[in-house]
């Protein structure tokens, strides 16, 4: 089994945490969405230099923005309790 990155790893080192994957048609848009409105923590882009994935995460989910993939056929709908979300309060 290949070895994961650090961006790969959960908090306790060994094991991946699960990821939500969120296509999405702008990148950017979603980024100031998900950390300037719901208060999400940025944890890892990828490549540096042109990003195409972005990793989210607060009140214990983490999503996997990935840019340029078509989105999904179903809406995705989280619904978080308001004590949750980092900066404890409903979008």
């Amino acid at each position: 089994m290949p070895a994961m990155s650090d961006g790969e790893r959960s908090d306790t080192g060994s094991l991946p945490s699960a990821q939500i994957v969120v296509p999405c048609a702008d990148l950017d848009a979603a980024l100031v969405y998900c950390t300037d409105e719901l208060g999400l923590r940025l944890d890892m882009i990828m490549p540096a230099d042109a990003p195409r994935v972005a990793v989210v995460s607060g009140g214990g989910v983490a999503l996997r923005l990935v840019a340029g993939e078509r989105p999904a056929a179903t809406p995705l709908l989280l619904r978080l309790a308001k004590s949750s979300l980092p900066r404890g309060q409903a979008p």
